[in-house]
């Protein structure tokens, strides 16, 4: 029997590392032993042990990982922009719906009674999850320059903190929060 690359979430592990090592700035600096540290250290050894308990056939897809995380920094062929197709997205979230959303046949959720009562009473009924998630969302605002101007100072590029400025109404400290 031929050699079998393992599975696992190597690839995507390592692409999400990349993208935090390179577009996270450090926050926290400290010294051990005269050797000046970030927080990052810590990430980087987590990937580390990683790469070294990983079986060598794996070697592979942590390197691609890392090159595709390399490319979507450098927004290689636009794949920032891109978007997963409708058809994908549609079959995807109908088969998490009914995870995500309980039970299709109508049954609703029991929760425990107050400590006076032992029957359980019906949980209220909720709307379904991207009701809820739309009805959450603000209304879409221009990123202002101000914010701009203190998300770039942080590190952040122009795109992402445009980005994360409009989708949090312009709360700087929300659109940091989502950067991170």
């Amino acid at each position: 029997m031929g050699k079998e690359v393992p599975a696992g979430p190597f690839p995507l592990v390592f692409a999400c590392l990349t993208l935090f090592l390179i577009e996270t700035p450090a926050m926290q600096h400290f010294s051990i032993f005269g050797v000046r540290l970030t927080e990052k250290i810590f990430t980087q050894a987590a990937a580390l042990q990683l790469i070294l308990s990983s079986p060598r056939s794996a070697l592979l897809l942590i390197a691609g990982g890392t090159l595709l995380g390399v490319l979507q920094h450098l927004n290689f062929m636009g794949m920032r922009e891109w978007k997963v197709p409708g058809a994908v997205s549609g079959r995807l979230g109908g088969m998490l719906a009914p995870l995500l959303q309980g039970d299709r046949q109508g049954h609703r959720t029991m929760v425990r009674a107050p400590q006076g009562g032992s029957r359980a009473a019906p949980a209220p009924p909720q709307r379904p999850l991207g009701q809820r998630l739309a009805a959450a969302r603000p209304p879409s605002v221009a990123a202002s320059r101000e914010g701009m101007e203190q998300l770039v100072a942080m590190g952040f590029s122009e795109p992402a903190a445009r980005s994360a400025l409009e989708r949090s109404n312009n709360d700087v400290q929300a659109a940091t929060s989502l950067l991170l």
